[in-house]
């Protein structure tokens, strides 16, 4: 079987969960079958829209460049025909069985249209919200959490990039330069209102109709590409329950969680302390909440915690100093923040941490990080919300607090402080991990049943 991964980016470019997750499985079948894979990369010296081939850790190789720096309009930030036509002669070219999108923002809806005029069977692996939610995450732009998708609070999240030739793209030229001060969101508001006065940008809102038609319209594109698609897998109920709310039929969707290498945690050597460490892992975004957990922890006084935060500041929607910003919350000695981190280096990265703290406030679908503690049998404190909280069990593999409250986190890392015990009790409890071998299988089996 010739099979074509698509996604918006791959390692060694990114090593965010997804990325890692489609190149554990991308190795994985082409253990089996013929495996090609496609995605998007962003480099400023190469002609946009250039096409390369080339090969990684043996896969076979197929990018795009598309640094948006040709995009003229809000459908351009999702639907690009040049890309898709791009898209479509790879496909001429290898003509693969099945096509496995795992995601295809900075790529193009429209890769899905291609390869349906061709006839090639469709799976859709849901990663997170974008295709309801374009900022992804269902996060405002004020990081307040948004319970459904809604047109009008769409068009008020998406001002900065509905008018992208006006005043619009100026001010989001200069809010990316502004800090993050996340901890005075009304300055933040005050900040960006002040902006549009002075580039005119606020001219938008007095047309709120063309914003709202935009929005529709992508809604309405989206549902149309969602339609194309023969499967989608996703792995967590709760994105289930939140595309189904969208329109998309449970029938044409299927649980299962993803796939994992285990052998990077064979025979790892706990590194002993007399410390409790509690640690976060994972990119150093606004919407991971790390400052949330700092926060939390500079209230905590008892002589035997220590905080590790592993990270790269990757930059997230125009904030380009969300590190910068952390490295000036921090005022217990006792936090250390060690920076970026090669996945390969995960398991010994986790041996120094006795509990692991995912302090998202977005809803995650299926965290990387908590698989990655389970299977180095680190007990989890979570935000209670989406994918975490259906994931660990309060007070069986770990423990859930109020997202974003910092008060809460600080008293229940307090409790693990105070009970000890607790840590090995839960860390006991940490379930058994799906390996890729074992998902690579269920895979192959959605795309014989696509096939039919």
């Amino acid at each position: 079987m010739k099979i074509l991964q698509v996604i918006h980016t791959f390692p060694p470019i990114s090593q965010a969960g997804s990325e890692i997750y489609t190149f554990n499985l991308s190795k994985e079948l082409a253990k089996h079958h013929e495996l090609f894979v496609a995605y998007r990369v962003a480099d400023a010296n190469r002609p946009e829209y250039d096409v390369q081939r080339g090969k990684y850790e043996g896969l076979g190789i197929w990018t795009i460049n598309n640094t948006f720096r040709n995009f003229k309009s809000f459908e351009d930030t999702y639907r690009n025909d040049e890309i898709a036509a791009r898209f479509g002669k790879f496909l001429d070219e290898i003509r693969p069985d099945v096509v496995h999108f795992q995601h295809v923002t900075c790529l193009s809806t429209t890769c899905v249209h291609e390869a349906k005029k061709r006839k090639i069977p469709v799976v859709f692996t849901l990663h997170d919200y974008w295709l309801i939610c374009p900022r992804g995450q269902f996060v405002k732009r004020d990081l307040t959490l948004s319970e459904e998708q809604d047109d009008v609070s769409c068009v008020q999240c998406m001002a900065y990039q509905l008018e992208i030739e006006g005043g619009a793209k100026k001010v989001t030229e200069l809010l990316s330069k502004l800090p993050p001060k996340f901890s005075n969101r009304e300055s933040i508001i005050n900040s960006a209102k002040r902006a549009m006065s002075r580039f005119s940008a606020r001219q938008f809102f007095s047309r709120q109709r063309k914003g709202l038609a935009q929005i529709r319209e992508r809604k309405r594109h989206i549902h149309e590409m969602c339609n194309m698609v023969d499967l989608f897998i996703s792995p967590s109920q709760f994105l289930i329950g939140k595309f189904k709310e969208f329109g998309i039929s449970e029938s044409k969707m299927v649980f299962s969680d993803n796939g994992f290498d285990l052998k990077p945690f064979t025979n790892v050597q706990k590194i002993h302390s007399e410390k409790i460490r509690f640690g976060y892992v994972g990119s150093l975004i606004p919407t991971k909440g790390i400052h949330v957990l700092i926060d939390a922890f500079n209230g905590i006084t008892d002589p035997r915690a220590e905080l590790h935060i592993w990270g790269k500041d990757i930059g997230y929607d125009g904030v380009n100093n969300y590190g910068e910003y952390l490295n000036g919350l921090v005022k217990n000695p006792v936090i250390h923040l060690h920076g970026e981190y090669a996945n390969s280096r995960i398991a010994e990265v986790l041996a120094g941490i006795d509990v692991l703290v995912v302090p998202s406030i977005w809803y995650e679908n299926s965290p990387l990080t908590i698989h990655e503690a389970f299977m180095a049998h680190i007990p989890l404190i979570v935000s209670g919300i989406g994918g975490m909280a259906e994931l660990i069990q309060d007070g069986v593999n770990g423990l859930h607090f109020r997202m974003g409250d910092a008060e809460d986190l600080k008293n229940t890392m307090n409790r693990l402080l105070e009970r000890r015990e607790l840590i090995a009790e839960m860390a006991f409890r940490a379930p058994k991990v799906k390996t890729i071998e074992e998902n690579c299988t269920e895979i192959l089996a959605v795309y014989e049943r696509v096939k039919k």
